[in-house]
């Protein structure tokens, strides 16, 4: 998960698919709740919701709605002068192996990977599966609430793979309830990007889970 070159606006027009900048141009005037810019000929609204730069002195504001030449945001005091506009972008977290079995018999079976979940950043702001966020983990676990197996099954076994991470190696979005056999399977702590801050092995799996996964 490298980190967003298009945030605050930065990057050239032309890369806006991996900056996410699509218009870099010059204002003519800039007042409390509008920015003008007369070279323009916008779609009623077409940049709602949309972010612009428009002063290096003061933070990015949401664009509320647009005309064909003015942009209507909350804009702080400053002059007027170039300005982007551009996307945030919401970023998922690397999850390389994401299991969502919701037969607690299933019997399904992943051996002999490599999984690789990496992170720049170096706080990590760990929100749900599918939030943006900044973290990285090898092996994500989904919905994995649906009850133990029946005697003698399991919902997956997960053996004999490799798990590199330089935040985490395995998590969850609630504590794992179902039946999930682990065997030989090693974890390796990156050094490139650094590890993260405050970073941890295993995160919200669940005692049964986290105990079984931390056995050598």
């Amino acid at each position: 998960q490298p980190l967003p070159t298009g945030a605050d606006g930065a990057g050239q027009v032309e890369d806006k698919r991996l900056t996410g900048v699509y218009v870099r141009s010059e204002a003519t005037a800039l007042a409390e709740s509008a920015l003008t810019d007369e070279t323009q000929d916008w779609e009623t609204d077409r940049w709602k919701g949309y972010f612009v730069k428009y002063s290096p002195d003061q933070p990015a504001a949401e664009i509320a709605g647009n005309d064909a030449t003015t942009l209507h945001a909350d804009f702080a005091e400053a002059p007027a002068g170039e300005y982007t506009i551009y996307a945030k972008w919401d970023w998922v977290p690397a999850t390389p192996l994401n299991i969502a079995c919701y037969d607690p018999n299933a019997m399904n079976e992943v051996f002999g990977n490599t999984f690789i979940a990496l992170t720049e950043y170096p706080t990590t702001r760990h929100g749900g599966y599918g939030d943006s966020g900044q973290w990285a983990s090898s092996v994500h676990f989904v919905g994995m609430q649906k009850g133990p197996a029946e005697r003698g099954k399991y919902s997956i076994y997960i053996h004999d793979n490799e798990f590199i991470s330089n935040d985490l190696f395995a998590s969850s979005s609630a504590p794992v309830d179902m039946t999930i056999r682990t065997e030989g399977n090693t974890f390796h702590l990156a050094d490139a990007p650094p590890p993260t801050e405050a970073r941890t092995d295993f995160r919200r799996l669940g005692d049964a889970l986290t105990n079984q996964l931390a056995l050598p």
